[in-house]
Protein backbone atom coordinates (compact mmCIF):
# COMPACT_ATOMS: atom_id res chain seq x y z
CA UNK A 1 0.00 0.00 0.00
CA UNK A 2 1.52 3.33 -1.45
CA UNK A 3 2.27 6.33 1.41
CA UNK A 4 -0.44 8.72 -0.30
CA UNK A 5 -3.28 5.62 0.12
CA UNK A 6 -2.06 5.41 4.19
CA UNK A 7 -2.00 9.28 4.11
CA UNK A 8 -5.85 9.30 2.72
CA UNK A 9 -7.21 6.74 4.97
CA UNK A 10 -5.82 7.94 7.78
CA UNK A 11 -7.40 11.37 7.56
CA UNK A 12 -10.51 9.66 6.75
CA UNK A 13 -10.27 7.61 9.61
CA UNK A 14 -9.49 10.45 11.79
CA UNK A 15 -12.30 12.76 10.34
CA UNK A 16 -14.94 9.98 10.54
CA UNK A 17 -14.05 8.95 14.18
CA UNK A 18 -14.45 12.47 15.70
CA UNK A 19 -17.57 12.66 13.45
CA UNK A 20 -18.64 9.88 14.75
CA UNK A 21 -18.87 10.51 18.34
CA UNK A 22 -19.84 13.99 17.70
CA UNK A 23 -23.26 12.49 16.01
CA UNK A 24 -23.10 9.97 18.66
CA UNK A 25 -22.93 12.25 21.17
CA UNK A 26 -26.24 14.54 19.65
CA UNK A 27 -28.23 11.56 19.64
CA UNK A 28 -27.68 10.66 23.11
CA UNK A 29 -28.49 13.91 24.06
CA UNK A 30 -31.51 13.53 21.89
CA UNK A 31 -32.62 10.44 23.95
CA UNK A 32 -31.69 11.90 27.22
CA UNK A 33 -33.79 15.04 26.84
CA UNK A 34 -36.81 13.21 25.48
CA UNK A 35 -39.05 10.37 26.44
CA UNK A 36 -38.47 7.44 24.42
CA UNK A 37 -41.36 7.60 22.55
CA UNK A 38 -40.91 11.19 21.34
CA UNK A 39 -37.21 10.06 20.16
CA UNK A 40 -38.62 7.36 17.99
CA UNK A 41 -40.96 9.81 16.42
CA UNK A 42 -38.37 12.17 15.25
CA UNK A 43 -36.27 8.95 14.51
CA UNK A 44 -39.21 8.05 12.06
CA UNK A 45 -39.48 11.64 10.66
CA UNK A 46 -36.25 11.98 9.99
CA UNK A 47 -35.99 8.04 8.17
CA UNK A 48 -38.52 8.52 6.30
CA UNK A 49 -37.86 11.79 4.94
CA UNK A 50 -33.99 10.78 3.91
CA UNK A 51 -35.73 8.00 1.96
CA UNK A 52 -38.11 10.30 0.31
CA UNK A 53 -34.38 12.45 -0.53
CA UNK A 54 -32.91 9.19 -1.89
CA UNK A 55 -36.28 9.21 -4.31
CA UNK A 56 -35.08 12.80 -6.06
CA UNK A 57 -31.65 12.12 -6.19
CA UNK A 58 -32.15 9.96 -8.87
CA UNK A 59 -28.83 7.78 -8.05
CA UNK A 60 -26.44 11.25 -8.54
CA UNK A 61 -24.02 11.52 -5.44
CA UNK A 62 -22.86 7.31 -6.46
CA UNK A 63 -22.81 7.94 -10.15
CA UNK A 64 -21.12 11.44 -10.44
CA UNK A 65 -18.18 9.73 -8.61
CA UNK A 66 -18.06 7.15 -10.59
CA UNK A 67 -17.95 9.49 -14.00
CA UNK A 68 -15.64 11.71 -11.95
CA UNK A 69 -12.74 8.76 -11.60
CA UNK A 70 -12.92 7.71 -15.06
CA UNK A 71 -13.53 10.97 -17.07
CA UNK A 72 -13.04 13.77 -14.48
CA UNK A 73 -13.32 16.72 -17.29
CA UNK A 74 -16.71 15.35 -19.24
CA UNK A 75 -18.97 18.26 -19.43
CA UNK A 76 -21.98 15.75 -18.30
CA UNK A 77 -20.27 15.95 -14.45
CA UNK A 78 -21.19 19.52 -14.86
CA UNK A 79 -24.37 18.99 -15.94
CA UNK A 80 -25.40 16.39 -13.00
CA UNK A 81 -24.02 19.12 -10.81
CA UNK A 82 -27.00 21.72 -11.81
CA UNK A 83 -29.52 18.77 -11.66
CA UNK A 84 -28.51 17.65 -8.47
CA UNK A 85 -29.08 21.25 -7.32
CA UNK A 86 -31.94 21.59 -9.00
CA UNK A 87 -33.35 18.34 -7.03
CA UNK A 88 -32.10 19.51 -3.73
CA UNK A 89 -33.87 22.46 -4.04
CA UNK A 90 -37.17 20.81 -4.92
CA UNK A 91 -37.11 18.22 -1.87
CA UNK A 92 -36.12 20.83 0.51
CA UNK A 93 -39.27 22.89 -0.78
CA UNK A 94 -41.21 20.08 -1.06
CA UNK A 95 -40.60 18.77 2.08
CA UNK A 96 -40.92 22.09 4.32
CA UNK A 97 -44.62 22.98 2.66
CA UNK A 98 -45.66 19.31 3.46
CA UNK A 99 -44.90 19.82 7.01
CA UNK A 100 -46.00 23.06 7.44
CA UNK A 101 -49.23 22.66 6.19
CA UNK A 102 -49.68 19.44 8.24
CA UNK A 103 -48.52 21.16 11.61
CA UNK A 104 -51.54 23.95 10.63
CA UNK A 105 -53.59 20.65 11.40
CA UNK A 106 -51.03 19.18 14.54
CA UNK A 107 -48.95 21.73 15.86
CA UNK A 108 -46.00 19.65 16.80
CA UNK A 109 -45.40 18.77 13.39
CA UNK A 110 -44.37 21.98 13.05
CA UNK A 111 -40.93 21.29 14.61
CA UNK A 112 -39.76 19.19 12.01
CA UNK A 113 -40.33 21.94 8.95
CA UNK A 114 -36.12 22.99 9.63
CA UNK A 115 -35.30 18.94 9.53
CA UNK A 116 -37.43 19.04 6.20
CA UNK A 117 -35.50 21.97 4.67
CA UNK A 118 -32.20 20.30 6.26
CA UNK A 119 -32.38 17.00 4.40
CA UNK A 120 -33.46 18.66 0.98
CA UNK A 121 -29.81 20.26 1.31
CA UNK A 122 -27.88 17.31 2.11
CA UNK A 123 -28.96 15.81 -0.78
CA UNK A 124 -27.14 18.08 -2.88
CA UNK A 125 -24.13 17.85 -0.29
CA UNK A 126 -24.03 13.83 -1.23
CA UNK A 127 -23.02 15.01 -4.41
CA UNK A 128 -20.49 17.28 -3.65
CA UNK A 129 -18.85 14.34 -1.49
CA UNK A 130 -18.29 12.15 -4.16
CA UNK A 131 -16.81 15.37 -6.18
CA UNK A 132 -14.31 15.83 -3.28
CA UNK A 133 -13.29 12.13 -2.58
CA UNK A 134 -12.57 11.95 -5.94
CA UNK A 135 -10.42 14.44 -6.26
CA UNK A 136 -8.23 13.80 -3.29
CA UNK A 137 -9.38 16.25 -1.16
CA UNK A 138 -9.39 14.39 1.78
CA UNK A 139 -8.66 16.94 3.82
CA UNK A 140 -11.12 19.25 2.87
CA UNK A 141 -13.81 15.82 3.18
CA UNK A 142 -13.14 14.79 7.09
CA UNK A 143 -12.53 18.53 8.20
CA UNK A 144 -16.11 19.40 6.84
CA UNK A 145 -17.44 16.47 8.14
CA UNK A 146 -16.09 17.02 11.49
CA UNK A 147 -17.33 20.58 11.03
CA UNK A 148 -21.29 19.67 10.26
CA UNK A 149 -21.73 16.86 13.52
CA UNK A 150 -19.17 19.24 16.16
CA UNK A 151 -21.42 22.46 15.19
CA UNK A 152 -24.80 20.43 14.98
CA UNK A 153 -23.58 19.40 18.63
CA UNK A 154 -23.19 22.59 19.53
CA UNK A 155 -25.87 24.46 18.43
CA UNK A 156 -28.32 21.58 19.82
CA UNK A 157 -27.14 22.45 23.57
CA UNK A 158 -26.99 25.89 23.05
CA UNK A 159 -30.83 26.09 22.53
CA UNK A 160 -31.63 23.41 24.97
CA UNK A 161 -29.59 25.79 27.73
CA UNK A 162 -32.01 28.36 26.21
CA UNK A 163 -34.99 25.95 27.23
CA UNK A 164 -36.19 25.48 24.06
CA UNK A 165 -37.81 22.14 23.47
CA UNK A 166 -35.59 19.22 22.52
CA UNK A 167 -37.15 18.14 19.34
CA UNK A 168 -37.13 21.31 18.01
CA UNK A 169 -33.64 22.15 18.83
CA UNK A 170 -32.19 19.05 17.65
CA UNK A 171 -34.36 19.74 14.10
CA UNK A 172 -33.04 23.39 14.13
CA UNK A 173 -29.13 22.48 14.88
CA UNK A 174 -29.51 19.60 11.75
CA UNK A 175 -30.64 22.67 9.62
CA UNK A 176 -27.88 25.17 10.39
CA UNK A 177 -25.88 22.21 10.28
CA UNK A 178 -25.94 20.97 6.68
CA UNK A 179 -26.09 24.82 5.54
CA UNK A 180 -22.99 25.38 6.91
CA UNK A 181 -21.46 21.95 5.22
CA UNK A 182 -22.71 22.50 1.97
CA UNK A 183 -21.18 26.20 1.89
CA UNK A 184 -18.27 25.23 2.78
CA UNK A 185 -17.42 21.99 0.79
CA UNK A 186 -18.46 24.40 -2.15
CA UNK A 187 -16.25 26.89 -2.03
CA UNK A 188 -13.55 24.61 -0.92
CA UNK A 189 -13.66 22.14 -3.70
CA UNK A 190 -11.30 22.21 -6.87
CA UNK A 191 -14.39 21.84 -9.36
CA UNK A 192 -16.87 24.69 -10.28
CA UNK A 193 -19.58 23.32 -12.16
CA UNK A 194 -19.89 25.41 -15.46
CA UNK A 195 -22.70 27.40 -16.26
CA UNK A 196 -25.15 26.60 -18.61
CA UNK A 197 -24.91 22.67 -18.62
CA UNK A 198 -28.03 20.64 -18.46
CA UNK A 199 -28.84 17.22 -18.57
CA UNK A 200 -32.68 15.56 -18.48
CA UNK A 201 -33.42 13.59 -15.57
CA UNK A 202 -34.33 10.75 -18.00
CA UNK A 203 -31.32 10.43 -19.41
CA UNK A 204 -29.21 10.47 -16.28
CA UNK A 205 -31.48 7.39 -14.59
CA UNK A 206 -31.16 5.50 -17.63
CA UNK A 207 -27.33 5.55 -16.77
CA UNK A 208 -27.56 6.10 -12.82
CA UNK A 209 -30.57 3.81 -12.26
CA UNK A 210 -28.54 0.46 -10.70
CA UNK A 211 -26.88 3.32 -8.38
CA UNK A 212 -30.55 4.38 -7.06
CA UNK A 213 -31.82 1.26 -6.55
CA UNK A 214 -28.96 0.29 -4.17
CA UNK A 215 -28.88 3.35 -2.62
CA UNK A 216 -32.71 2.95 -2.27
CA UNK A 217 -32.35 -0.46 -0.86
CA UNK A 218 -30.36 0.97 1.73
CA UNK A 219 -32.82 3.57 3.22
CA UNK A 220 -35.56 0.72 2.90
CA UNK A 221 -33.67 -1.02 5.68
CA UNK A 222 -33.55 2.17 7.59
CA UNK A 223 -37.04 2.23 7.63
CA UNK A 224 -36.74 -0.11 10.89
CA UNK A 225 -37.47 2.31 13.17
CA UNK A 226 -40.89 3.14 11.76
CA UNK A 227 -42.08 0.02 10.89
CA UNK A 228 -41.67 -0.86 14.16
CA UNK A 229 -42.93 1.85 15.81
CA UNK A 230 -46.32 1.24 13.53
CA UNK A 231 -46.88 -2.35 14.78
CA UNK A 232 -45.68 -1.88 17.95
CA UNK A 233 -46.03 1.46 19.01
CA UNK A 234 -43.72 4.65 19.94
CA UNK A 235 -42.22 3.37 22.87
CA UNK A 236 -40.84 0.37 21.15
CA UNK A 237 -39.85 2.45 18.43
CA UNK A 238 -37.89 4.15 20.92
CA UNK A 239 -35.85 1.32 22.00
CA UNK A 240 -34.95 0.17 18.70
CA UNK A 241 -33.90 3.54 17.72
CA UNK A 242 -31.07 2.82 20.32
CA UNK A 243 -29.11 0.41 18.28
CA UNK A 244 -30.49 1.96 14.87
CA UNK A 245 -29.36 5.50 15.53
CA UNK A 246 -27.15 5.48 18.83
CA UNK A 247 -25.38 3.04 17.86
CA UNK A 248 -24.98 3.91 14.27
CA UNK A 249 -22.28 6.60 14.14
CA UNK A 250 -20.01 3.22 14.50
CA UNK A 251 -21.12 2.74 10.67
CA UNK A 252 -19.39 5.92 9.54
CA UNK A 253 -16.14 4.54 9.18
CA UNK A 254 -17.16 1.73 7.14
CA UNK A 255 -19.54 3.85 4.96
CA UNK A 256 -16.29 6.71 4.18
CA UNK A 257 -14.30 3.57 2.97
CA UNK A 258 -17.23 2.22 0.75
CA UNK A 259 -17.38 6.16 -0.88
CA UNK A 260 -13.67 5.84 -1.12
CA UNK A 261 -13.81 2.78 -2.49
CA UNK A 262 -16.15 2.89 -5.28
CA UNK A 263 -14.16 5.63 -7.46
CA UNK A 264 -11.31 3.74 -7.01
CA UNK A 265 -11.88 0.42 -8.23
CA UNK A 266 -13.73 1.94 -10.98
CA UNK A 267 -10.50 3.27 -12.57
CA UNK A 268 -8.09 1.15 -11.19
CA UNK A 269 -9.73 -2.46 -11.82
CA UNK A 270 -9.36 -5.71 -10.37
CA UNK A 271 -5.57 -4.92 -8.58
CA UNK A 272 -7.55 -2.20 -6.80
CA UNK A 273 -10.72 -4.34 -6.21
CA UNK A 274 -8.49 -7.12 -4.38
CA UNK A 275 -6.81 -4.92 -1.92
CA UNK A 276 -10.33 -3.30 -1.24
CA UNK A 277 -11.42 -6.50 -0.55
CA UNK A 278 -8.39 -6.82 1.79
CA UNK A 279 -9.25 -3.73 3.45
CA UNK A 280 -13.05 -4.14 4.43
CA UNK A 281 -11.99 -6.96 5.96
CA UNK A 282 -9.55 -5.53 8.14
CA UNK A 283 -12.03 -2.70 8.75
CA UNK A 284 -15.02 -5.21 9.75
CA UNK A 285 -12.86 -7.36 12.37
CA UNK A 286 -12.12 -3.64 13.87
CA UNK A 287 -15.35 -2.91 14.14
CA UNK A 288 -16.65 -6.54 15.36
CA UNK A 289 -13.62 -6.09 17.93
CA UNK A 290 -14.95 -2.74 19.19
CA UNK A 291 -18.64 -3.43 19.35
CA UNK A 292 -18.13 -6.67 21.11
CA UNK A 293 -16.46 -4.86 23.69
CA UNK A 294 -19.10 -2.11 23.82
CA UNK A 295 -21.86 -4.74 24.44
CA UNK A 296 -19.80 -6.48 27.47
CA UNK A 297 -20.49 -3.56 28.98
CA UNK A 298 -23.14 -2.21 27.65
CA UNK A 299 -26.16 -2.13 30.79
CA UNK A 300 -23.52 0.07 32.73
CA UNK A 301 -23.61 2.44 29.72
CA UNK A 302 -27.02 2.80 28.92
CA UNK A 303 -27.86 3.22 32.60
CA UNK A 304 -25.14 6.07 32.28
CA UNK A 305 -25.61 7.94 29.34
CA UNK A 306 -29.69 7.38 28.37
CA UNK A 307 -31.31 6.30 32.20
CA UNK A 308 -33.44 3.99 33.55
CA UNK A 309 -36.11 4.50 30.74
CA UNK A 310 -33.55 2.70 28.45
CA UNK A 311 -32.33 0.13 29.96
CA UNK A 312 -35.12 -2.50 27.72
CA UNK A 313 -32.98 -1.11 24.90
CA UNK A 314 -30.25 -3.17 26.14
CA UNK A 315 -31.23 -6.78 24.61
CA UNK A 316 -32.47 -5.56 21.12
CA UNK A 317 -29.42 -3.60 20.76
CA UNK A 318 -26.44 -6.47 21.31
CA UNK A 319 -28.87 -8.13 18.81
CA UNK A 320 -28.34 -5.02 16.08
CA UNK A 321 -24.04 -5.26 17.05
CA UNK A 322 -24.34 -8.50 14.94
CA UNK A 323 -25.91 -6.75 11.82
CA UNK A 324 -23.82 -3.59 12.15
CA UNK A 325 -21.08 -5.90 11.48
CA UNK A 326 -22.63 -7.62 8.70
CA UNK A 327 -23.59 -3.83 7.08
CA UNK A 328 -20.01 -2.85 7.49
CA UNK A 329 -19.37 -5.70 4.39
CA UNK A 330 -22.66 -4.96 2.88
CA UNK A 331 -21.23 -1.09 2.17
CA UNK A 332 -17.85 -1.64 1.15
CA UNK A 333 -18.18 -5.21 -0.92
CA UNK A 334 -20.82 -3.66 -2.24
CA UNK A 335 -18.93 -0.68 -3.56
CA UNK A 336 -16.06 -2.70 -4.54
CA UNK A 337 -18.96 -4.70 -7.23
CA UNK A 338 -20.37 -1.57 -8.12
CA UNK A 339 -16.75 -0.11 -8.88
CA UNK A 340 -16.18 -3.63 -11.15
CA UNK A 341 -19.49 -3.09 -13.03
CA UNK A 342 -21.89 -4.72 -11.16
CA UNK A 343 -24.26 -1.92 -10.36
CA UNK A 344 -27.52 -4.13 -11.55
CA UNK A 345 -26.53 -7.21 -9.24
CA UNK A 346 -25.71 -5.41 -6.44
CA UNK A 347 -28.97 -3.13 -6.87
CA UNK A 348 -31.10 -6.51 -7.11
CA UNK A 349 -29.88 -7.97 -4.40
CA UNK A 350 -29.67 -4.93 -2.25
CA UNK A 351 -33.50 -4.39 -3.09
CA UNK A 352 -33.73 -7.84 -2.22
CA UNK A 353 -32.62 -8.35 1.28
CA UNK A 354 -33.35 -5.12 2.44
CA UNK A 355 -36.79 -5.40 1.47
CA UNK A 356 -36.41 -9.54 3.35
CA UNK A 357 -35.31 -7.32 6.58
CA UNK A 358 -38.29 -5.64 7.07
CA UNK A 359 -40.57 -8.48 6.23
CA UNK A 360 -38.89 -10.45 8.69
CA UNK A 361 -38.37 -7.88 11.48
CA UNK A 362 -42.09 -7.08 11.18
CA UNK A 363 -42.91 -10.94 11.33
CA UNK A 364 -40.49 -11.24 14.35
CA UNK A 365 -41.84 -8.17 15.95
CA UNK A 366 -45.91 -9.38 15.24
CA UNK A 367 -45.42 -12.68 16.58
CA UNK A 368 -42.36 -12.65 19.28
CA UNK A 369 -41.90 -9.15 19.90
CA UNK A 370 -39.19 -6.48 19.61
CA UNK A 371 -36.16 -9.13 20.43
CA UNK A 372 -37.19 -11.25 17.95
CA UNK A 373 -37.85 -8.40 14.93
CA UNK A 374 -34.30 -7.39 15.52
CA UNK A 375 -32.85 -10.71 15.29
CA UNK A 376 -35.18 -11.24 12.16
CA UNK A 377 -33.18 -8.08 10.98
CA UNK A 378 -30.53 -9.65 11.29
CA UNK A 379 -30.20 -12.21 10.23
CA UNK A 380 -31.60 -11.08 6.72
CA UNK A 381 -28.58 -8.61 6.28
CA UNK A 382 -26.21 -11.55 6.46
CA UNK A 383 -28.12 -12.93 3.81
CA UNK A 384 -27.09 -9.84 1.98
CA UNK A 385 -23.63 -10.39 2.77
CA UNK A 386 -23.71 -13.71 1.30
CA UNK A 387 -25.28 -13.08 -1.73
CA UNK A 388 -22.61 -10.09 -2.57
CA UNK A 389 -19.81 -12.74 -1.86
CA UNK A 390 -22.10 -14.89 -4.23
CA UNK A 391 -21.62 -12.28 -6.28
CA UNK A 392 -17.74 -11.63 -6.14
CA UNK A 393 -16.87 -15.61 -6.47
CA UNK A 394 -18.87 -16.49 -9.17
CA UNK A 395 -19.52 -13.45 -11.21
CA UNK A 396 -16.43 -11.28 -11.21
CA UNK A 397 -14.37 -13.86 -10.39
CA UNK A 398 -15.94 -16.60 -11.94
CA UNK A 399 -15.85 -14.91 -15.47
CA UNK A 400 -11.76 -14.28 -15.34
CA UNK A 401 -12.21 -10.92 -14.77
CA UNK A 402 -9.68 -10.49 -11.77
CA UNK A 403 -7.22 -12.11 -13.62
CA UNK A 404 -5.91 -9.17 -15.34
CA UNK A 405 -5.61 -5.77 -13.06
CA UNK A 406 -7.04 -4.07 -15.79
CA UNK A 407 -10.29 -6.18 -16.72
CA UNK A 408 -13.30 -5.12 -15.30
CA UNK A 409 -16.51 -5.29 -16.52
CA UNK A 410 -17.22 -1.01 -16.51
CA UNK A 411 -20.52 -0.31 -16.94
CA UNK A 412 -21.77 2.91 -19.61
CA UNK A 413 -20.27 5.56 -17.50
CA UNK A 414 -21.03 8.82 -19.67
CA UNK A 415 -24.29 10.25 -20.68
CA UNK A 416 -22.74 12.03 -23.88
CA UNK A 417 -19.00 10.83 -25.08
CA UNK A 418 -16.44 12.69 -23.92
CA UNK A 419 -12.55 12.86 -24.77
CA UNK A 420 -10.78 11.26 -21.35
CA UNK A 421 -8.61 13.99 -19.70
CA UNK A 422 -7.09 13.81 -16.77
CA UNK A 423 -6.08 16.64 -14.77
CA UNK A 424 -4.14 17.73 -12.09
CA UNK A 425 -6.45 17.12 -9.14
CA UNK A 426 -9.41 15.38 -10.67
CA UNK A 427 -10.03 11.66 -10.49
CA UNK A 428 -6.39 9.85 -9.65
CA UNK A 429 -6.66 6.72 -8.99
CA UNK A 430 -4.53 5.56 -5.47
CA UNK A 431 -4.64 2.24 -5.13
Amino acid sequence: MSRNVLVQLTGIIAGRLVAAAAQALTIVLLARWSQPADFGLVISVQTILTALTVVVSLGIPQYIGVMRARNPHSPDISGLMHLSSRNSVFAAATFATALFIWGLIDLEVMHFVPLGLALGIQLHANAWDAIVVCDRQIGLFSSNLILRRTFGLTILIFLYLLQMPTVPAYCIAVLLSEVLYVTRIRKGSFFSPKKGSRIGAHAVFRSSKHFWVDAMSGQLRLLDVAVTGLLLGPVASGYLAVPSRIASPMMLVPSSFATLILPRVSAGGGRTARRSLHLAIGVTALLAVVLTLVAWYLPGLTLFFLGNEYLPSVPVTRIYFAGLVFLSLVYMLGAILQGLGLQSAVGKNSIVFSGLSLVMLSLGGYFYGLEAAAAGYVFATLGQVFGLVFLYLFHYRGSGSHISSASTARPRCTIASAPRDKGRHAGRSFM
